[in-house]
């Protein structure tokens, strides 16, 4: 039986950040820490808020400021009071903070080559075009909770077990 799209999609995303993860363990980094980082670097002067990151991370608040908290105590950023508005903090990366940038950059440089060398090129243009495609699907469709209950089919009629989730 052939799994629910969504559902292969989920489990290869935890598949691959737990892939990722492991391939920046030994550098004491995760690719939390990798998103934090990057997204840290690629913003303008005088850097991102903490509620810029968030949204560019889709994490919320109180998840982010663990990051920053343990970013900061390694001295990879740096937390600064926004200069017009103080109730702003803005997070900027540290000297210490780019220099591991660029080493986590060349393990994610290397595991993108090996993901995209289990594809050919007309295979990975469609897993792009395809996954592109459902990004902006769900994104302009948010979910609605259905005003009718849906019948259940025949196949449907088997209880719910463990291996219907692996």
């Amino acid at each position: 039986m052939d799994l629910p799209i969504g559902r292969q999609l989920a489990l290869t995303s935890k598949a691959l950040q737990h892939w990722i993860d492991e391939r920046l363990a030994p550098h004491g980094s995760s690719l939390t820490t990798w998103i934090v980082l990057w997204n840290t670097a690629a913003a303008e002067a005088p850097g991102l808020s903490q509620r810029e990151l968030a949204g560019r991370m889709s994490i919320g608040g109180p998840a982010l400021v663990r990051h920053i908290d343990r970013l900061e105590a390694e001295g990879h950023i740096r937390r600064t009071r926004d200069r017009q508005d103080r109730r702003i903090t803005r997070v900027t990366l540290t000297t210490k903070g780019h220099a591991h940038l660029t080493r986590l950059k060349i393990v994610m440089d290397e595991s993108d080559a090996l993901i995209r060398e289990q594809l050919s090129e007309p295979e990975l243009r469609s897993v792009q075009r395809a996954l592109a495609r459902l990004d902006q699907y769900v994104t302009a469709n948010p979910y609605a909770a259905p005003t009718t209950t849906p019948a259940r089919s025949s196949s449907s009629t088997r209880p719910f077990t463990e291996t219907d989730v692996a």
